[in-house]
């Protein structure tokens, strides 16, 4: 596994309009969304030997809870053509709103789909109340973290308790 850091963003409420139709994660088949998620990170330095049901288990896990509590009004996927090209998880980890998962097909990388599904989730977040939204990026994922700096997201030092 590639080595993260823990990005945080202070949220502010921004309203636009998307440039493709955005539903909840929960009105799509796990497959197909796994499907997008697999096309997403594979040849990538965050992909890990996922199958697709290693992704369908993982969204399982999401809304189980497995990473924190499932955020579903903040997660969405991006629709066009009536197909999946992007989505975006969230939970809440140890009282933080946290991406924990944000893809976008190969094809339709930079073309704002993953600013506007973060933007989307913010805006929800806010409304909330929270105050914040972290995520953990792979350093090597150099465009990723690029993405997130320029959306105002800043390296944040993780605390770790020593036994």
């Amino acid at each position: 596994m590639p080595d993260r850091i823990k990005m945080k963003k202070r949220l502010v409420r921004i309203d636009e309009s998307p440039d493709f139709k955005v539903i909840n994660p929960n009105e799509v088949d796990k497959v197909d969304i796994a499907s997008v998620m697999y096309e997403a990170y594979k040849d990538t330095v965050d992909y890990e030997d996922d199958t697709i049901d290693d992704l369908v288990m993982d969204i399982l896990n999401i809304e189980r809870g497995l990473y924190g509590k499932y955020l579903p009004e903040a997660s969405f996927l991006a629709i066009f053509k009536q197909r999946v090209i992007g989505g975006i998880f969230l939970c809440d980890f140890k009282n933080e709103a946290t991406i924990t998962y944000n893809f976008t097909q190969k094809k339709y990388r930079n073309m704002g789909v993953s600013s506007t599904l973060i933007q989307l989730a913010e805006n929800v977040l806010f409304d909330k109340g929270y105050d914040d939204i972290h995520l953990y990026v792979s350093l090597e994922n150099q465009s990723a973290f690029n993405l997130y700096q320029s959306l105002g997201f800043e390296k944040e030092e993780i605390e770790t308790e020593i036994i």
